[in-house]
């Protein structure tokens, strides 16, 4: 464990080592253009307003956002993007990437995307490649180090409608190990959505996403020790109805979320197949750049595949119904500040009266401040609730959250660092899981289209089931190009 914590204080220390000694030489010739654009976000507000002679309104038509976008990532997933982070904890108006908006969204401006026209949509295509590696390739108690490619490609589409809006992503990953192939990590990621106007102060919001990976191999879960371990898949869709009467908004919900589990290598199989239903209703006050206040409740049913034989009295009905309570806080302090942050309790309620109530605090929430145009810091926390086949246990609560730091240096390089840690229980029996997780990156605009990038990551597992316990160290240096 001590080796743990010096491998922490050595990253931390070097995060901060390298921030200096890069923003050290290149001072001398920032320091026009910082005198010129590095102000602070509310002096960016200020010349909005003057601008445009009075404060923007908000968005009333917006799209929801789930702040779970900001969270720390499942063991061997991508983190998610500076920007991901900004578009979570945006509680409307301006886009994240505007110049505008006074809020630096971690990317390199020399190669910014600037998009391909078709007809009235903006699509934005990147690809990168690169290679790396880490100590610990199967992230176990027993993985040994690998070295590894990946490639990365993805495509954002983005309609420029004076009403109504349109958009969608599909990003896919692919991370090749050199010795054990068994340790390759694909992944898809896609999502659509969209926006009815149907007035002034009414608006329809439709929502869908998908997700492919495979299961972390130190996870409960799992009982592989050689091979794949068993893929899993996640569909979701929601239904937004929206209405605004001055401050007050009112948003009914529809959601299903749909997991899907492979069997190849694994005895998981398809028994924890289920889909969530849930209805919500939130009730919401706030005025521009003041801190406002929501309340919401709602109901949910959970059904599996699989149905338990009235001859079997060893199977457990894990089927259950439930309800969710939340309220918390909305800040828009303009750039400066703005997200959301909210507390409340969900349970779920097993039909078979053998297995325990899955319960707990819900802790959602994603911030955004942005102290001056070269600098933003991001802070997300979430609750999941996820299905199990361990028996004796009806499900597991996982809490997550990360905090990230990035800095623009200058307009081809750009730096940051991040944590997060997250800690899941399983209701029923006694396991708990522990991950943290911390990096730091720098990102180099090479042309007007091309980007050097490179990450260093640390992750701690700890696990109460003995034998699951592992810690990794990962380096990769790869290019990035976008149009």
């Amino acid at each position: 464990m001590r080796l743990s914590w010096i491998r922490l204080v050595t990253t931390v220390f070097f995060a901060g080592w390298l921030s200096g000694a890069l923003a050290q030489q290149t001072v001398d010739g920032l320091r026009g253009a910082m005198e010129e654009n590095d102000e602070p976000a509310e002096t960016a507000e200020e010349n909005a307003v003057t601008e445009r002679g009075r404060r923007p309104e908000p968005d009333l038509r917006r799209t929801v956002v789930p702040v779970s976008g900001v969270t720390t990532p499942a063991a061997g997933l991508r983190a998610p993007t500076v920007a991901q982070r900004i578009a979570a904890a945006q509680s409307g108006g301006v886009a994240p990437n505007d110049p505008q908006s006074g809020v630096f969204d971690g990317e390199t401006r020399r190669d910014m995307a600037q998009g391909i026209r078709v007809g009235q949509f903006t699509v934005l295509p990147s690809l990168s490649a690169g290679s790396g590696w880490t100590d610990n390739a199967a992230k176990s108690a027993t993985g040994s180090g690998d070295g590894f490619y990946s490639v990365e490609g993805g495509v954002d589409v983005r309609s420029d409608w004076a009403r109504h809006a349109l958009g969608g992503s599909l990003r896919g990953t692919y991370q090749s190990f050199f010795s054990e192939q068994d340790n390759n990590a694909p992944q898809l990621d896609g999502s659509v959505d969209g926006r009815l106007d149907l007035g002034e102060q009414t608006a329809v919001a439709l929502r869908g996403d998908y997700s492919f990976s495979r299961e972390a191999r130190s996870s409960a879960e799992n009982d592989v020790t050689s091979g794949q371990t068993a893929s899993q898949q996640f569909f979701g869709g929601q239904l937004d109805v929206e209405r605004r009467v001055g401050v007050i908004g009112a948003i009914a919900s529809l959601g299903a979320d749909r997991s899907v589990y492979g069997d190849a290598g694994s005895s998981s199989g398809g028994s924890r197949n289920n889909t969530v239903y849930e209805g919500t209703a939130r009730l919401e006050t706030q005025r521009y750049g003041e801190i406002g206040g929501f309340v919401e409740a709602g109901g949910l049913m959970r059904r599996f595949d699989d149905t338990c034989a009235p001859t079997d009295p060893s199977c457990r009905d894990r089927d259950a119904t439930g309800y969710q309570i939340r309220g918390g806080l909305l800040i828009d302090r303009g750039p400066k500040l703005r997200g959301e942050i909210g507390i409340g309790w969900r349970q779920e309620r097993p039909d078979d009266p053998r297995l325990d109530k899955l319960e707990g605090m819900l802790v959602d929430g994603s911030l955004i401040w942005s102290p001056t145009r070269r600098d933003t810091v991001t802070f997300g926390v979430d609750t999941g609730f996820e299905a199990t086949n361990l028996a004796e246990a009806s499900g597991s609560l996982l809490y997550s959250g990360t905090i990230a730091y990035t800095h623009q240096f200058s307009e081809d390089l750009v730096g940051d660092v991040d944590a997060g840690f997250s800690y899941r229980r399983y209701e029923g029996i006694s396991l708990t899981e522990r991950d943290f997780s911390s990096g730091l990156g720098l990102t180099w605009a090479l042309s007007d289209f091309a980007a050097l990038e490179t990450r260093y990551t640390y992750e701690v597992f700890r696990s109460s089931e003995n034998g699951r316990n592992y810690e990794s160290s990962t380096i990769e240096a790869g290019l990035r190009l976008r149009r």
